[in-house]
């Protein structure tokens, strides 16, 4: 089945209430818009509520053959069952690393450590580690790594003499996505339900064809670039996100106000969300949102992405330029990464120059 687009989720609501649903649905993006889709699924297929027959999987360190289980088997409460893999790894092993090293400690801090074992071995499997590299690897990761989070190793030191001791091993992404697209092309019992979501894929996997043969696909990402047609993607999810948002609470956007919000916000739908939250708040009972209420509330949030930089320098425009670097560095964008961003586009304009003096 083709796929579609986080704008229009009627096209999936409209089969599961004609009854052809199919029963293996894929959503990956922007993580927002993810929970948003999922939301919408799930209300569909559970007019009355979930209650027991939705069953959802942490994708970062859940057993596959477990969950391929769980699809396969009929649930005793329930006439529909929904087992969700959530943020996925099986497409993408290298996705937030960072974050799964976090959720192993805070799993080690609340005592939980198979759970704790199991996050630092996605970690690893990850950062595409060794049980034998760790010595020489730890003492890199302390120095790129938050201090706080890593400290001086003696909780990960623990974690791997227990993944030791319990003969734990490396998850092996691929041999799971395999798995999984068996699971899928065999197909899944009548009333079962697989939602899996991801915040990036790879089109040419055999996982993502098989779901794109059996199921549907739901295409939450954002256009991240400079163009005046990603531009105006951008704003058209953000004019429904902010329509949604303040319908439900009876309240209206000015113009000029819309227009702050988003400068103020960033494309970070979370965040977004979060704002207007808190603009409804502040209003009260009044009904319309002014540019004033946006000045008075929010104080600027926006991360901005390094391609408005390097376009700022394509521009020729200093101030500009300035001001993204400025926003960049303020928001802890690494400054080597800034500094590959300007040498691959200054390295860009040279050979463009090279080419126009040749002719």
């Amino acid at each position: 089945m083709p796929e579609i687009h986080a704008h229009e989720p009627q096209v999936c609501l409209n089969e599961i209430r004609e009854g052809e649903s199919p029963l293996v649905y894929l959503i990956f993006g922007e993580p927002f818009l993810c929970k948003r889709a999922l939301g919408a699924l799930l209300r569909k297929i559970f007019p009355e509520g979930e209650g027991f027959g939705y069953e959802p999987l942490d994708g970062t360190v859940v057993d596959i053959r477990e969950a391929v289980q769980k699809i396969a088997t009929f649930s005793l409460f329930s006439e529909k069952k929904v087992v969700a893999l959530l943020d996925a790894r099986v497409f993408s092993p290298q996705t937030d690393s960072n974050a799964i090293l976090k959720k192993a400690k805070e799993a080690y801090e609340t005592d939980e450590t198979p759970k704790a074992a199991r996050y630092l071995l996605a970690w690893m499997a990850a950062s595409r580690i060794d049980f034998e590299d760790m010595p020489d690897i730890m003492k890199q990761k302390k120095a790129e790594h938050d201090p706080a989070l890593v400290g001086n190793g003696a909780w990960i030191e623990q974690l791997l003499s227990y993944c030791k001791e319990n003969n734990l091993s490396i998850p092996d992404v691929k041999s799971d996505a395999k798995i999984l697209e068996d699971a899928v092309r065999k197909g899944l019992p009548k009333g079962n339900f697989l939602i899996v979501t991801a915040s990036r894929v790879d089109a040419r996997m055999g996982l993502y064809q098989a779901i794109a043969e059996k199921g549907r696909i739901i295409d939450c990402s954002v256009p991240a670039g400079n163009t005046a047609k990603e531009k105006k993607a951008r704003d058209d999810i953000f004019k429904v996100i902010i329509h949604e948002i303040l319908k439900e609470a009876g309240k209206t956007l000015d113009p000029d106000a819309f227009t702050a919000v988003c400068e103020m916000t960033g494309f970070e739908l979370g965040v977004l969300k979060g704002n207007l939250e808190k603009l409804i708040a502040f209003t009260g009972d009044h009904s319309r949102i002014t540019l004033g209420d946006v000045q008075e509330v929010l104080s600027r949030t926006k991360v901005d992405p390094i391609f408005e930089l390097t376009g700022a320098i394509m521009e020729r425009n200093s101030d500009r330029a300035f001001f993204f670097l400025d926003s960049l560095l303020k928001s802890d964008f690494h400054p080597m990464a800034i500094l590959s961003a300007l040498t691959h586009q200054v390295r860009r304009l040279i050979v463009a120059r090279e080419f126009f003096e040749k002719e």
